[in-house]
């Protein structure tokens, strides 16, 4: 498959996962009826066609280390060649979307609980990825 194909892939499957301010973690195809019936019980999902099938998009947060992870890609991805400002956009929104949910979690505070380890290693794969990106 060309570059250009699955950097169209790519684009697409993370702005599924991108709301107003924050990032989703779940999200699933559906036939039209299964759709309206999930956005007919709960609130907290909204619909979209996507062709014959249908997005669902619950709004359920992303984990931590989904978001330390995301960064890892959308980071490699700010290097590319392909739409490389966009790719750096997104990775410093996400940087901040870390940031924010570190401070609620408690993390920035050392009197606080410590994080669990697998969401530590994988935002801090993330940083370590997003940081050079930020700074140029």
């Amino acid at each position: 498959m060309p570059p250009e194909d699955i950097h169209d892939r790519l684009l697409i499957a993370v702005s599924n996962f991108q709301g107003f301010g924050e990032w989703i973690d779940k999200l699933s195809l559906a036939a039209m009826d299964k759709a309206l019936a999930a956005s007919t019980r709960s609130a907290r999902c909204s619909i979209a066609c996507n062709g014959t099938q249908w997005l669902v998009r619950y709004d359920v947060p992303a984990r931590t280390w989904s978001l330390g992870e995301l960064m890892v890609l959308t980071a490699s991805l700010a290097r590319g060649t392909i739409h490389p400002d966009y790719w750096r956009v997104i990775t410093i929104r996400l940087m901040r979307t870390v940031q924010l949910r570190l401070r609620d979690l408690g993390w920035l505070d050392k009197r606080r609980a410590q994080p669990w380890l697998r969401d530590a290693m994988h935002v801090a794969h993330g940083l370590a990825c997003a940081l050079p990106i930020h700074t140029r």
